[in-house]
């Protein structure tokens, strides 16, 4: 290793850098006339950014600088390497912290570490495994409901089905039986809050206080009735909890009972209150939206489809899937981890630069907003062959160990990886079994598919498909036994 990668592997900035000025971008008329878009096709600019200026480009607006970095190795400066010198101050996560709090996801410095500390014990692989059930669980009933469907041959919208799904399951998994009878409530309060949510808006970037969103923003006071309903719901079932004194083994108890190493301490009211909020929002959307796009994908792709349901057939027999069935779906996980890299549900992120650093050679002034996008980079052709391709396959050697670890981050990386990564590939694998066992997908015949880009990636106009019922079949076929159905056919439009 050269004394240059060393010092960068230090978190220590090369000897030879080029100025800010230096980063190419769009200038000040070509910013203003691609504005619009930005905010409403920000994955199709990024792209034409990104082709016109190279893996490092500039966005200088009049009151915020933002470097976008589409290179591993610079990825894994900022969010590893120099972790330190970065953090979470971005308006992008102020919105974000307006709705979830200073949870886990949102808080940055010492509190973030402390925080870490005491929820790391409610990921433990036990944990994991039965929240895993619960979710198997939750899609037998998703199953069972679906018969009506498949029988009469009307279109459901998955995207609906597989965001309740995901959403009574963490219910669950977080109050236990609790909350059973506030389930629909809670449901309801959620899907009006996720059609409203979006970071790039002008209220948003611009950190409007409350009473200015009530009279300018559409959708506002809606929102926040949906908000009201949950933090009281959440106030009561915590509150009720602490009354109590019991001790449960759901994610509200082991989160309540988590220590930080310093002191010793478990989290005060509000701050379990805000990561219950953070696990709510965040972890059932994520989930849904991934089970969704991989029912979109499979549709698509019949020789991977059927080499996923030649899978589930010959490991579970016409059983439902349990956890420990997981290590032998092997072909199901690389589905779900291309569905990651095609469709990230966490699309792009940012980090605010608390000094002066350098990154791919460039120097990053204290205040610059770095702009990192998952979507970017898993389509980016000089890390993966026939990138627009739906492929599982490339997720294993000699390809997968060839590339750059910073090529594929559907989690993030570093210190603030998502903490809910083993979570996340353990219950959607085992929501796809549970249903695909019984059922394949096909998307309705017109129906339009298309990207939409705020929080997370979802698909703009739901997911209309009709449910056939599948009957298993002996045998795993092999790669070369099945062919590839190029991806660009069925590819979203950016």
């Amino acid at each position: 290793m050269s004394r240059e990668a060393h010092r960068e592997a230090d978190g220590e900035p090369p000897s030879i850098v080029a100025p800010y000025g230096s980063i190419p971008g769009p200038g000040a008329l070509e910013l203003l006339r691609i504005l619009p878009d930005l905010s409403s096709q920000p994955l199709k600019v990024f792209s034409r950014l990104a082709a016109t200026y190279g893996d490092v480009f500039a966005l200088r607006y009049p009151l915020d600088n933002v470097v976008m970095v589409a290179d591993p190795d610079g990825i894994e400066h900022v969010l590893h390497h120099a972790h330190h010198r970065y953090a979470k101050a971005t308006s992008r996560w102020r919105t974000l912290r307006q709705i979830w709090g200073e949870g886990l996801l949102t808080a940055d410095g010492d509190a973030w570490r402390r925080q870490r500390q005491r929820i790391q014990p409610a990921f433990h692989k036990d944990h994991v495994e039965s929240f895993a059930q619960t979710v198997a669980t939750e899609a037998e009933r998703t199953g069972d409901a679906w018969t009506v469907a498949a029988r009469s041959g009307e279109p459901l919208d998955v995207y609906t089905e597989m965001l309740r799904c995901t959403l009574r399951a963490l219910l669950k998994a977080m109050f236990g039986s609790d909350a059973d009878d506030r389930a629909d409530m809670l449901v309801h309060a959620v899907e009006e809050i996720n059609g409203y949510i979006d970071p790039t808006a002008p209220s948003n970037l611009w950190n409007l206080p409350i009473p200015v969103r009530r009279w300018v923003q559409p959708g506002f006071r809606p929102f926040q009735r949906a908000m009201d309903t949950i933090r009281r719901t959440f106030g009561e079932l915590i509150d009720a909890r602490v009354r109590s004194g019991e001790i449960r083994p759901d994610l509200l108890g082991l989160i309540m009972a988590g220590r930080d190493d310093e002191r010793s301490e478990t989290m005060s009211v509000r701050q379990v209150h805000d990561e219950m909020m953070t696990l709510l929002m965040a972890g059932h959307e994520t989930s849904g939206i991934t089970s969704t796009w991989t029912w979109y994908w499979l549709a698509g792709n019949p020789g991977p489809e059927a080499r996923l349901h030649a899978e589930l057939d010959a490991v579970l027999g016409g059983r439902a899937p349990a956890p420990a069935d997981l290590p032998a779906l092997e072909y199901t996980r690389r589905v779900i981890d291309e569905v990651l890299r095609l469709s990230p549900t966490i699309y792009a992120f940012d980090r605010m630069a608390m000094e002066d650093d350098v990154v791919c050679g460039y120097r990053i002034p204290k205040g610059t907003a770095v702009a990192i996008s998952p979507y970017l980079m898993h389509r980016h052709a000089r890390y993966w062959d026939r990138a627009l391709e739906f492929d599982p396959d490339r997720f294993i050697a000699p390809g997968a160990a060839s590339r750059p670890a910073y090529a594929y981050l559907p989690f993030g990386g570093g210190p603030r990886r998502c903490v809910g990564m083993r979570m996340a590939l353990t219950t959607t694998p085992l929501l796809i079994a549970t249903l695909a066992r019984r059922y394949r997908l096909r998307v309705k015949p017109g129906h339009p598919v298309e990207e939409l880009a705020r929080v997370n990636l979802s698909p703009k106009y739901g997911m209309l498909m009709r449910i056939e019922p599948r009957q298993p079949s002996g045998g795993v076929p092999a790669a070369s036994d099945i062919s590839r159905s190029p991806a660009s056919t069925v590819m979203p439009p950016t």
